[in-house]
């Protein structure tokens, strides 16, 4: 394709032979024999066949976290004998930021030759993004002759919701169930924790009798185990509109959907089994299971999470009393900026839910991009925060996180309210 200065180019040369025929004057052939000259040489840099440019992607399909850095990586290769002077730039879908490197390149390939273009980004929001497609222009050096490429070439990413590793602390439900797991519990079965000596009854392993006891009584003894089982989780996510206080990168909504997936992960792991239930723009939920397929389900659930209030409480209320199991411990994530969910956890509790609350604090995060200057409704907000949560603590444990402090910290608040209970 010719570009406008081609198109110039040609205009000079023809008004100039024209003026130099008409007024047989040959200084009027200098510039058409130079510009004559300058398209012949444009014409020896002429743009690459279709063929002759391929972009590869390091990877087509990717699963990251919301977050955090990930390399994006392509491979661009001149099959042809010319030189290709390319200007490519690879299509980034909003919420992703480049952080290093860039995504718009300029390269000189020789014939045969390939370059490899690497870039790092970080997704703003748990979607599923979709990078791409890769546009690729030519020019030659002369600024003649144009061409333009579009690479159908996409990668498709995932940004998962984050997941904070909580340590050693372990949230765990009060009322068990009668599979396996790792609560402790005051009876025997089947464990690897030393409950008693008993005697020995048909059926028992060999690896299970006390040989030392069986030595000083001249009788067979059987050692017996505490019982280790496993309870469900709810986790409930406020998502409602008016408490998704602060900035797009940084609010209330981006920390309990943190708080979710992180509380899930390390709830899966210590092998019970867990559910969720978003209230919000509309109403999600997931009957607890376990298992690492359980925690994508949930994350699955959390993606493109937005704030709503479509639904009321009194719809959530409805499906823990229908759908899910009784007795399970009910683990609220909410900044309890409204007067209806205190409402709602003390009605749960008072049907003999175990019930935990961790609060993000939307004073401290209002606090960081809000300047208030009056310090007197700084403490008026704070006092009626401190008053909900003290209402809640009837109830069960009532934790105000600071979301600049680690979840871990949380966390070990409600398992040290459960130990002195």
């Amino acid at each position: 394709m010719k570009t406008k200065n081609f198109g110039y180019l040609f205009a000079l040369f023809f008004i100039t032979v024209t003026f130099g025929l008409m007024f047989m004057d040959y200084i009027f052939f200098i510039p058409a024999l130079t510009s004559l000259a300058i398209m012949i040489v444009g014409y020896l840099n002429l743009p690459p066949d279709d063929d002759d440019i391929t972009i590869e992607r390091d990877q087509e399909e990717v699963h990251t976290h919301e977050g955090e850095e990930f390399a994006v990586g392509l491979t661009v290769k001149n099959h042809g004998d010319s030189k290709a002077f390319l200007e490519i730039k690879d299509e980034l879908s909003t919420n992703v930021k480049v952080t290093e490197g860039s995504n718009h390149h300029s390269l000189y390939l020789k014939g045969g030759e390939k370059k490899r273009i690497e870039y790092k980004v970080r997704f703003l929001k748990t979607e599923n993004y979709s990078i791409g497609p890769v546009k690729v222009r030519y020019l030659d050096p002369l600024g003649l002759f144009s061409k333009n490429w579009n690479f159908q070439e996409f990668m498709n990413a995932i940004a998962l919701p984050p997941v904070e590793d909580l340590g050693r602390t372990k949230l765990r439900p009060k009322f068990t169930r009668g599979w396996l797991g790792n609560i402790k519990s005051a009876q025997m079965g089947v464990g690897s924790e030393f409950f008693s000596i008993r005697e020995y009854l048909q059926g028992d392993e060999m690896r299970d009798i006390n040989w030392k006891a069986t030595a000083r009584y001249l009788d067979p003894k059987t050692n017996s185990f505490e019982a280790e089982k496993s309870g469900d989780v709810i986790i409930v996510v406020d998502a409602f509109y008016e408490s998704n206080v602060g900035v797009f990168e940084d609010n209330m909504l981006k920390h309990a959907v943190r708080a979710a997936t992180s509380l899930a992960s390390d709830i899966i792991y210590d092998r019970n089994r867990v559910g969720l239930l978003v209230i919000g723009d509309f109403v999600r939920w997931v009957y607890p299971r376990s298992g690492q397929e359980q925690l994508y389900d949930i994350m699955d659930n959390l993606m493109d999470l937005e704030g709503g209030s479509h639904w009321r409480l009194e719809h959530a209320k409805f499906i823990m009393d229908k759908i899910f199991p009784n007795q399970c411990l009910l683990l609220f994530i909410s900044p309890l900026i409204s007067d209806k969910i205190a409402e709602a956890i003390g009605g749960l509790a008072r049907k003999k839910y175990e019930i935990a609350v961790v609060s993000p604090s939307p004073v401290d995060l209002q606090k960081k991009y809000i300047d208030i200057e009056d310090d007197l409704a700084e403490k008026l907000q704070r006092i009626e925060r401190r008053n909900r949560m003290a209402e809640l603590r009837d109830y069960g444990p009532v934790i105000d996180w600071n979301t600049d402090q680690p979840l871990e910290v949380a966390i070990e608040g409600v398992r040290r309210y459960q130990m002195r209970a």
